[in-house]
């Protein structure tokens, strides 16, 4: 099972996201490419300094606050 997590700043690590069943068929390419050309940006990426890893998240629409998100299930994998 896979669990992804979010970090205090709302985000999620693009590999762990497109991982999910539903999502495999998508690449990081893919992901870029829609934040870029979404005319209201709705989305941020950034790269962990760590982990050199591709994180993001929603700028607008969260149904909560992002600072309650800290270490929330998202979503499963088998």
């Amino acid at each position: 099972m896979v669990e992804i997590f979010d970090d205090a700043g709302g985000f999620l690590y693009v590999d762990d996201v497109l991982s999910q069943q539903g999502l495999q068929q998508y690449t990081e390419a893919d992901v870029r490419r829609v934040v870029e050309e979404n005319d209201k940006q709705r989305f941020q990426l950034v790269v962990d300094p760590e982990s050199r890893r591709l994180k993001i998240r929603a700028n607008q629409g969260h149904s909560v606050e992002v600072s309650s998100l800290a270490n929330a299930k998202y979503c499963t994998k088998k």
